[in-house]
C-alpha cells in the first residue's frame, strides 16, 4: 500500500491512471477524485469516467460546510448569494 497524498487526491489518482492495467494497482477514491475535482481544477491528468472502472462501494462520507457564527448566512442558498454579491470577502 502506498499513500500518495496531495492535490485533493489528484496525485494518487494520476499515478493509478498511468499504472499498467495489470490488476495490481487499485485506487480507493473519494467523491472528489471521481466527480468534484474535475469541476474544480482547470487541467486534470486523468479522466475519472474513462480511466477508472468502479469495483466496489466501500463507504459513504458526509460533507459539512461550517461557517463562523458571526456570518449572517445560515443556509447554503444565503451563503451562496452572499459570495456571489461579494466574492472578495
Amino acid at each position: 500500500m502506498e499513500n500518495r497524498a496531495g492535490a485533493a487526491g489528484n496525485i494518487g489518482a494520476d499515478a493509478v491512471a498511468k499504472a499498467p492495467p495489470d490488476g495490481y494497482t487499485l485506487l480507493m477514491a473519494t467523491t472528489g477524485v471521481m466527480a468534484i475535482n474535475n469541476a474544480l481544477y482547470k487541467s486534470m491528468n486523468y479522466d475519472a469516467a474513462k480511466d477508472f472502472e468502479p469495483v466496489i462501494f466501500i463507504a459513504s462520507i458526509t460533507n459539512v460546510l461550517a461557517v463562523p457564527n458571526e456570518l449572517p448566512a445560515k443556509t447554503w442558498p444565503s451563503w451562496w448569494r452572499s459570495r456571489k454579491k461579494n466574492p472578495a470577502s
